[in-house]
């Protein structure tokens, strides 16, 4: 009986060392993601960075600002890039200015000539880069001067992307942060 007695010891002890593994691995299991997914836009990306900027060294002129953040998106495709380049110029000239338009998130300011050059197009897609943006900078004559100039690269930017066909024309501005490559 001293043999069967051995046995359920050592079974009882495996049992009892299976289940302090198994509390153990339960406590360093890693925690349950509640933290929502970050979503953010390039507009906003570049908006962001270019606050980040002109905070860093508030007597930063328009050109140094774009210099510094276009150093930071270094796009692979031509089209992206200009994009990019004229973000930074833009966000930069309202930064660097304190015109009210850069507290603003650029989704605000963006959507309305988005939608604007969709009903150009649609009504001629024929149009030309060129005959686009004098279209749509006509819907656009602004007062201040550096309004105009934001509204008249906008209206080159969604024109360059509508008659190309690129993708980014068939999502409203705050949707193009997460592009598919193919």
């Amino acid at each position: 009986m001293s043999n069967g007695c051995a046995d359920l010891v050592t079974m009882k002890v495996a049992v009892l060392l299976l289940a302090l593994c198994v509390a153990a691995m339960a406590q360093h299991r890693p925690p349950e993601d509640t933290t929502p997914a970050l979503s953010i836009t390039v507009d906003e990306l570049i908006w962001l960075e270019v606050g980040n900027i002109v905070r860093a060294d508030s007597r930063i002129s328009v050109s140094e600002c774009k210099t510094s953040c276009d150093a930071h998106f270094s796009l692979s495709d031509a089209l992206d890039e200009s994009i990019t380049d004229r973000l930074c110029q833009q966000e930069c000239e309202l930064a660097v200015s304190g015109h009210e338009d850069h507290f603003r998130p650029p989704g605000e300011r963006d959507e309305l000539i988005w939608l604007e050059v969709g009903n150009i197009i649609r009504a001629d897609p024929r149009l030309t880069v060129s005959e686009c943006k004098s279209s749509c900078d006509a819907h656009f004559a602004l007062s201040d001067l550096l309004d105009e100039s934001i509204t008249d690269r906008l209206c080159l930017q969604e024109c360059e992307l509508a008659v190309s066909g690129h993708q980014d024309h068939y999502r409203p501005p705050g949707q193009r942060g997460d592009r598919d490559r193919d």
